[in-house]
C-alpha cells in the first residue's frame, strides 16, 4: 500500500510504503542519514545505540498497528512506548544507533520544541497506523530522562513512565543535521 500525507515540513510529500521497515533512519523527504534501527531484545543494546540519559536509549516497536518510537531501559531489561493512555512493556525491539562512517561528525542533534511542532529535518521514528509520522522526541518526567513521539497533527509530545503515557508541551526533537 502506497501513502502520502504532508509531515507540515517545507509542504514536502512524505511517502511511506507498508509494510514498514527502515533500514536507515530517514527525514521527512525520504534522505537516509548515518542513523540505523538496529533489532534487539530483552534490554540489550549495541555498544552504538544512541542514549538519552544514564542506560536510556532511543528505541522503536510495534504496538496496535503503530511503529511507535519510544525508550530502551537496560536496568529492566526491556523496551517501553505509550499508546492510548498507557505505558507498554515489550521485549522485542529496534534499537536508534549511530552508523555514520569513522571519522566523520556526529550528523544528528536535538533541538527544542514545544506544541506538537518540530523542526525541519526531523527524525522520523515510526508511523501511526493511519499514516501519521511519529517523530523521535526526548524530555524529563519526575526528573528522569525519556524517549518518546511527537505524533504529527497533535499537539504534545508524548513518554511513557511510571505505568501512564505522558503528554509534554516542550520537548526536543531528534534532527538530522546537513553537512
Amino acid at each position: 500500500m502506497h501513502l502520502e500525507y504532508d509531515t507540515g515540513m517545507s509542504n514536502k510529500i512524505f511517502k511511506c510504503y507498508r509494510p514498514i521497515y527502515f533500514d536507515m533512519a530517514k527525514i521527512g523527504n525520504g534522505i537516509q542519514m548515518g542513523l540505523s534501527w538496529i533489532p534487539d531484545s530483552n534490554g540489550h543494546v549495541p555498544g552504538n545505540a544512541i542514549s538519552v540519559g544514564e542506560g536510556i536509549y532511543i528505541a522503536r516497536m510495534h504496538e496496535s498497528g503503530d511503529l511507535i518510537p519510544g525508550k530502551v531501559v537496560s536496568q529492566y531489561n526491556k523496551a517501553f512506548c505509550s499508546h492510548d493512555g498507557r505505558e507498554l512493556e515489550h521485549q522485542n525491539y529496534e534499537v536508534l544507533c549511530d552508523t555514520c562512517a569513522p571519522g566523520t561528525s556526529q550528523c544528528f542533534r536535538w533541538l527544542p520544541a514545544s506544541n506538537g511542532n518540530v523542526p525541519d529535518n526531523a527524525v522520523v521514528g515510526g508511523l501511526s497506523k493511519y499514516g501519521d509520522a511519529l517523530y523521535v522526541a526526548r524530555s524529563e518526567i519526575s526528573g528522569e530522562p525519556v524517549a518518546g513521539k511527537v505524533h504529527h497533527g497533535h499537539t504534545n509530545a508524548y513518554f511513557p513512565y511510571g505505568g501512564k503515557e505522558h503528554a509534554v508541551k516542550q520537548y526536543d526533537v531528534l534532527v538530522w543535521c546537513k553537512k
